[in-house]
């Protein structure tokens, strides 16, 4: 997500309004974990960890991998 102007202008008139009240900025989140993460395919989300971890890595030394 690029932060445009118009963004940008639109998220301070809502911290400065409505983003006092603990409600809106909970609906906000929510709101913009939906539309920037959730509605994206699975292979397109970003994940810090992704690039330097591999899951089988985490395992217990005798625990069985999932094969999928």
């Amino acid at each position: 997500m690029l932060m445009t102007t118009p963004k940008l202008i639109g998220l301070r008139l809502f911290n400065i309004t409505f983003g006092r009240f603990e409600i809106c900025t909970h609906l906000l989140r929510k709101a913009l974990v939906w539309r920037y993460v959730m509605t994206q395919p699975a292979g397109c989300r970003y994940s810090p960890t992704s690039k330097f971890f591999d899951i089988s890595e985490c395992l217990a030394p005798g625990a069985k991998r999932r094969e999928d």
